[in-house]
Formats: C-alpha cells, structure tokens, sequence
C-alpha cells in the first residue's frame, strides 16, 4: 500500500510540468491562429518566407474552415486538459481548498499566457510565427482533416451549388418572355458573361493609332502636343516609341506649368502597367481597380507595343460609350449674336473660317483646332475670361478643363475699329 502511495506522489510530481506544456501548446495554438489567418491578406509578406513555409501555408489556406476548427480544437483541448491536471494536482497537496484556487490561477494563466500575450505577439511576428508553426499545423489539419470535414456540416448549413452559366442564361430567357427582365437588362447581362472570355488584343487601340510622346519634347512644344491629342494621359518613350518609359497625367503637366521652373517632363511621369495581350478582360479589369490605374500598354512576347487599353474601353465594352473629361457635347459653332459665336475648342480652323468668313488671318504655320491655336499663341494653359486676337475677333476662353480648352466666345469687332 506504501508503495502505490510513493508512486501516485512520485507521478503527482510532474503534473506541473505537464500542465506547462500544455499551456504552451495552447499559447502556440493562438498564435499560430492569428498569425496564419493575418498573412491571408498579407501578399507581400508571404512571398518573403521561405518556398516550404509558403507551400504548408498554402495547404491550410485551401481549407480555411477545417484548419480553423483544427487549431481551436486542439487549443481548447489543450487548455481543458491543463485545468483538469491542474485541479488534480492542488486538489492533492491543498485539498478541497486546492480545487477552488485551482480556478483564479488557471483563469489568470490561460488568459494572459495562452491566448492575449500570444495572439499580441503573432500580430507583430506573423512571418516568424508562421515560419516556426505553419509545417506542423499543415501536418496536423491533414491528418485531422476527416473529423474536421464531419464537424462542419454541423457548424455552418449547406450552401446550393452555384448556377452554371448556361443555366443562368436560360433563367434569363424565361425572365424576358415573361416580361420580368427588360431587353437592356438581358443584354447588360450578356456582356457581363462575354467580358470575362474576351481578351485585351480583341478591343485595344491598335500601336499605329497610339498617342505619345518623346521624353525630350520642347516644354514650349509639349502643351500644344498635349492639346492636339487631347487625352487626359499620354504615353512616353525615350529613343525609339517601342519605349515606354512611362505615363504622363496631364493635370500634373498643368499644375507644375504654373511653376516659376517648370520641371522636366522625365520628372513627371508616372510607372507605366505592361500587359499581354492574350490577358482576359475581366481579370485586367479586377487588376486595374485593384491596382488604381487607368491605362495599360500591350506587349508581346518580345516587348515591343502592340497596343494601348483604357479603363474607359473596358467600361464601354459594358455600357457602351462613355463621355469622358475631353467629350464636349455642345455644337462645335453657335451663333450667340450679330458678329458674335461660341466655338468648341476642337472645331477645325478652316471650318471656323468658312463660318464666320475671311476675317480671321492665322499664321502658315498654324494649328489644326482652335484649342490647339489658342495653346500655340499663349504658350500656356490659359483662364477663363482671358482675352486674345484671332484676325480681325476679339476672342475669350468661357470654358477650361485640365489642359482642354472647351470653348471660345468669338466676337466681331465693330467697323472702324483697328486691331489690337
């Protein structure tokens, strides 16, 4: 009898530690919990950690739900078989009173030691968490993989199988007979379901219509350049045009115009996206909400510009035309008064002239729309209400936007009154 006492208090002994490790295992469960699901949106740390801690962590984020039930699982467990040795052990040498401290002090060491002070630390490390618990978890979530995929059922109901798109499609068609989807609506859809099948070379502006400029164009050259094209972004290369260096916004051009030391126009441009151009529309679209960018160059396999696509291509694929910030939508010539018009800013010189008759004289070097003059003649961007000479016209700009002249108030001069 003795001796099965001296054993049972010999065993009694290394409860403490036990209860030790399995507040360890607890605490590394909760930080491997908030550490694994953290790098899930954390793109650029993963692709840091090394290729095997990647590739378990790939494995755990395949099955989001059974790995999740796998590390509360084991870190409850680990947490209730430590409070059960607890109270054992001081149930033994304090007795009853030993059961009840055995509560507070568990409480207090789960709490701090085994899921805040944890979970805090896997916030700041996820990499270095992840790269000491990722393998053993993955290992873990697949050898309980079978109890996990039977507990889920029980915790979250059944979702239906997604529609196909052939089903849909046919849902559709008995909405419209029925006369509960309107012909618009049907034929948005369809767009929808063809965007994501078609890809970049099918709609892009093809490489001999590109718009775009050299990097050492003349800063007294680049406004009217800038006007004539009248895009609100222009491509840039340096040497040859298969060079795109870059992206010029021209509301920065405009804004640093106002300068005292205009910079140079190298200094202005932005990173250029490069795409493929057997990419899906759907997925350049996802990249360019995601990525905040509004044009992209198409390149083939060997580099070399075959194309150009904007946001506003791919929306218009969609919903058709789009006015965009150089749309005016105004008649090119409107006659206000006796010897007085308002001009749109792309209306062609020769037409302007053929309109109001032979009293507007221009350089031989003119430009081709009277907003591309107005920039040549006042080399800068100018305001509204400011006034200039067009021939024997008074002229005034009514309407800027970026570096777009819109419209021009034109106005006779009186007979027997001289030119300015």
């Amino acid at each position: 009898m003795g001796e099965g006492e001296d054993f049972s208090t010999d065993r009694m002994v290394f409860l403490p530690i036990v209860v030790a490790l399995l507040l360890l295992f607890s605490a590394m469960f909760a930080a491997s919990e908030t550490a694994l699901f953290a790098l899930a949106r954390m793109e650029s740390t993963r692709q840091k950690l090394a290729a095997h801690v990647r590739e378990a962590l790939e494995r755990i984020m395949a099955r989001p739900l059974e790995s999740l039930l796998v590390i509360i699982g084991l870190n409850e467990a680990s947490n209730v078989f430590a409070e059960c040795l607890a109270t054992t052990f001081l149930l033994t040498r304090l007795g009853p009173i030993g059961a009840w401290l055995s509560v507070p002090l568990m409480l207090v060491l789960v709490l701090i030691f085994a899921d805040i002070t944890p979970k805090t630390f896997a916030l700041g490390f996820p990499a270095g968490i992840a790269s000491i618990t990722a393998r053993p978890l993955a290992a873990l979530s697949a050898l309980l993989h079978p109890m996990a995929k039977w507990l889920i059922p029980a915790a979250a109901p059944p979702r239906p199988a997604p529609l196909s798109e052939e089903e849909f499609k046919a849902l559709l068609r008995a909405g419209e007979v029925l006369g509960e989807v309107e012909p618009q609506e049907r034929e948005l859809i369809h767009k929808v379901f063809d965007f994501g099948d078609r890809r970049v070379v099918e709609i892009m502006t093809p490489r001999e219509k590109i718009f775009r400029l050299a990097v050492n164009t003349p800063p007294e050259q680049l406004i009217s350049e800038v006007a004539r094209g009248h895009f609100s972004r222009v491509p840039i290369y340096r040497e040859r045009p298969d060079n795109i260096i870059g992206i010029l916004h021209v509301k920065d051009l405009v804004t640093r115009r106002l300068e005292p030391s205009p910079p140079r126009l190298e200094r202005l441009i932005r990173p250029a996206y490069f795409v493929p151009p057997g990419k899906a529309l759907g997925e350049l679209f996802d990249e360019m909400r995601r990525g905040r960018f509004q044009l992209a160059i198409v390149v083939d396999e060997y580099e070399r510009v075959v194309g150009l696509l904007t946001l506003e291509d791919l929306l218009e694929e969609l919903f058709g035309e789009i006015s965009d910030e150089f749309d005016y939508e105004g008649p090119e010539l409107m006659r206000v008064g006796p010897g007085e018009w308002l001009a749109a800013g792309s209306i062609a010189l020769e037409r302007l002239r053929e309109a109001v008759g032979d009293g507007i004289t221009l350089p031989a070097a003119s430009a081709e729309t009277l907003g591309s003059y107005t920039l040549s003649r006042l080399k800068r961007v100018p305001h509204r209400g400011e006034r200039f000479k067009l021939g024997d016209l008074d002229a005034a700009v009514e309407r800027v936007r970026g570096a777009n002249i819109e419209l021009v108030r034109l106005k006779r001069q009186p007979e027997g009154s001289g030119a300015a």
